[in-house]
């Protein structure tokens, strides 16, 4: 979760939200200054929000390969749709006059808004046990596995996601998820939360939601496998 410490609200905005614009989404975002909402012309200032899809993904997963991966999801939304997805993406769409504890807080409702949940699966994803509390919160909140889409992220950023070993990486990452060897983002107040949240949901419970997500994840590596087949003939 981002901290609004570091960073004056426009510069951060225009920072998170850049590269989302260049994958071909629109941005929804909460903003509580002018200054932020006027940031980008990406970027749809609403709230509450409602979007698309929420996006789940983790920071140990490379953030070009994470990029690639969102855009190819875009692109296949407008072709279905006609237009370009809506999207809330961690910093790039939270309230930056927040706190990292407070945007933890905010997180549920943020999600509730969101009409699907997209998770952006690197080999590296379940790494970080902040990406599994999110995808735990959204069935928690009444979402059903029929509204979770997954986007393979190539592993370690190399753009191989499409050979064999990339694939297989990225689902047996998934295949051998526990909630054990998942690691905080930080030592701070948040990751005391997030491992609070854990012990609440029960080991067992969070290992069962993030494993319900392997067929999603090996048939979305099938198709990346197909396309990069087909792309080589």
């Amino acid at each position: 979760m981002p901290t609004a410490h570091s960073h004056s609200h426009s510069q951060r905005a225009a920072h998170d939200v850049a590269p989302l614009a260049a994958a071909g989404c629109a941005t929804v975002t909460v903003t509580t200054t002018a200054a932020a909402a006027a940031a980008t012309t990406a970027t749809t200032a609403i709230h509450p929000p409602s979007a698309d899809v929420y996006v789940v993904h983790s920071a140990a997963d490379d953030a070009q390969a994470r990029l690639d991966a969102l855009a190819l999801w875009a692109e296949a939304f407008e072709r279905a749709h006609g237009r370009a997805p809506a999207v809330w993406l961690g910093s790039a769409s939270a309230d930056l006059s927040l706190v990292a504890t407070e945007l933890l807080e905010h997180m549920p409702v943020y999600m509730a808004r969101c009409r699907r949940l997209l998770v952006l699966a690197g080999a590296r994803t379940p790494d970080l046990i902040s990406s599994a509390v999110e995808v735990y919160a959204w069935f928690a909140l009444g979402g059903r596995i029929e509204e979770v889409e997954v986007a393979i992220v190539a592993p370690d950023g190399r753009g191989d996601a499409g050979s064999n070993a990339g694939l297989g990486a990225v689902v047996s990452a998934f295949d051998a998820f526990h909630a054990m060897y998942s690691l905080a983002d930080d030592d701070t107040e948040v990751a005391r939360r997030l491992m609070a949240a854990i012990e609440l949901a029960g080991v067992a419970q969070l290992n069962g939601v993030l494993r319900e997500l392997l067929p999603l994840v090996m048939a979305a590596a099938e198709h990346v496998r197909v396309r990069t087949s087909d792309a080589s003939v």
